[in-house]
């Protein structure tokens, strides 16, 4: 067992750190230059027709995975530590093997399904278009799996280097379309998507052969004694995957599509992909690859509960810290953003973006809750959770009559809240020591509404980057000095912190 200790080692994890914080900033980046290119390019129709394209492959990767990720993201790093480095091979390339004939299957059934759909309402996509969209779901899912599978084994180096390639593709292909004046509607966008993934997939597959050849593992092996309630744990964390599908952002996207039409669907689309950036490149999202392994390899190792709540906990207020100065620019300059950055094709943008951010924080401890579940193998509390969340849909059709995009978001935000009063209740009955700090969560959220009174008090006419950037600087800075001095982390998170970095440089 000893053999793949090291892998998750203190001196990896920091170096996986620094990996991850140079490749986010990075991708991030180019991230945002490729969105601002394409509300630019579009028109908001195809915007939103590969909006609602990009939502389905979203809900095909999971619905297809049968488990698949639940073993990435939990047993593959207990195998890296368990097996020797040949059986390890052999483990891994079988999931791999699992992943694409499950995607290749999967797109069967789609297009059989897409037939079928056409042939009684008339109305399916161009057969172009659809044969590349069925292409995208096999090489898309197939990409998305390294996803899993890089971080589980904190090679974060990989993961960012292969965002970081897709994003760069990508934002050189759309400059060069803006620059000639190429006229591009939603089948150019999927061509592009999968010319990137099948440019990042077979990236991937090469530096998975050179961390195996690096590791003496480049010949599959026989396979070590695998844990024999494995799939059995996958199956039902499988299904809250799916329930959860039933209300995740990715429906809602397919209802509003029904609901509202495509010019809405590219207002939530648009706005959501700002919030988006902000999710991914908050501390629960961005340290998830990195924070999931360790999870399981301290709980694997030492089965203390308390480490993993503490974990949890300084990660959910390090993404509040992130997301109160957000929310507070977004709730003063949301409008006059969405007017700059889209060219003044959306507008109107204020309430839906605070409510999205509010909703992202929701996600983070969704997301962090749900690495606790897996570390402990716990699935029932997630089960139950995730099949009284579905009742999202009908409360977004229900206000989003009266609301608009505000009462689709509202409805979103609520079963994010009852899914997490669900699960933190059902840990703490079966006596799990869990626990989000609650006075700590809610000094940060007081630094928020300062700042939104001090830009409220402040706030002058103008338009253009200027005066979208500045009220974000000040954001920034007053959440967080007052934030410094409001100390909000107790000192057992400060404990973890110091052994990433300098004591001295955490003042919060």
């Amino acid at each position: 067992m000893s053999e793949g200790r090291h892998h998750y080692s203190l001196a990896r994890a920091r170096s996986s750190l620094l990996h991850f914080g140079i490749g986010r900033l990075l991708s991030a980046l180019t991230g945002f230059l490729v969105l601002v290119q394409l509300v630019r390019l579009l028109e908001p129709r195809d915007y939103g027709t590969y909006i609602a394209l990009i939502a389905f492959l979203e809900i095909f990767y999971l619905a297809s995975g049968l488990g698949l990720s639940t073993v990435a993201q939990r047993y593959v790093a207990e195998y890296r530590i368990k097996f020797g480095t040949g059986d390890f091979a052999g483990f891994l390339w079988r999931l791999l093997r699992l992943r694409f004939l499950f995607s290749l299957a999967g797109a069967a059934l789609c297009a059989a399904g897409g037939a079928f759909y056409g042939r009684v309402h008339g109305a399916t996509l161009p057969m172009e278009a659809a044969a590349l969209f069925l292409l995208l779901l096999v090489a898309g899912s197939c990409m998305r799996y390294f996803d899993e599978v890089f971080p589980a084994l904190l090679l974060q180096a990989y993961t960012q280097g292969l965002a970081l390639l897709s994003n760069t593709v990508k934002a050189a292909t759309l400059a060069l379309a803006g620059w000639s004046q190429w006229t591009l509607d939603y089948r150019h966008l999927v061509a592009l998507e999968l010319a990137t993934a099948l440019i990042a997939l077979a990236a991937a597959y090469s530096l998975l052969l050179r961390y195996l050849a690096r590791d003496e593992a480049a010949a599959p092996g026989k396979g070590g004694p695998a844990a024999p309630h494995m799939w059995q744990v996958a199956r039902r964390f499988y299904l809250v995957q799916v329930l959860g599908q039933a209300y995740s952002p990715n429906a809602v996207k397919l209802l509003v599509t029904k609901l509202l039409g495509l010019q809405q669907t590219a207002l939530l689309g648009f706005l959501q992909s700002l919030t988006d950036m902000l999710r991914n490149y908050s501390p629960a999202y961005l340290l998830a690859g990195w924070l999931r392994p360790l999870m399981v390899s301290r709980f694997v190792d030492r089965r203390d509960t308390r480490e993993v709540g503490n974990l949890a906990s300084l990660v959910f207020k390090l993404s509040l810290m992130l997301l109160v100065p957000f929310a507070a620019w977004f709730a003063t300059s949301g409008d006059l953003l969405a007017r700059w950055l889209s060219n003044g094709k959306y507008a109107e943008a204020s309430g839906v973006l605070v409510l999205l951010t509010a909703l992202v924080a929701a996600q983070g401890l969704h997301l962090l809750m749900s690495m606790v579940c897996a570390t402990l193998e716990r699935a029932n509390a997630n089960i139950l959770a995730t099949a009284g969340a579905c009742l999202t849909l009908p409360l977004a059709m229900l206000l989003s009559s009266a609301y608009g995009l505000a009462g689709v978001v509202q409805a979103m935000l609520a079963g994010e809240v009852f899914w997490l009063a669900v699960v933190m209740g059902a840990l703490r009955r079966a006596g799990y020591q869990i626990r989000i700090d609650l006075a700590g969560s809610l000094k940060i959220l007081s630094t928020g509404i300062a700042a939104y009174l001090a830009l409220s008090l402040c706030q002058g006419e103008g338009s253009g980057g200027w005066a979208v950037l500045v009220p974000l600087a000040a954001s920034l800075f007053l959440t967080t000095a007052l934030s410094a001095l409001l100390k909000p982390f107790t000192d057992s998170e400060r404990e973890i912190v110091a052994k990433l970095v300098p004591r001295r440089l955490f003042v919060w």
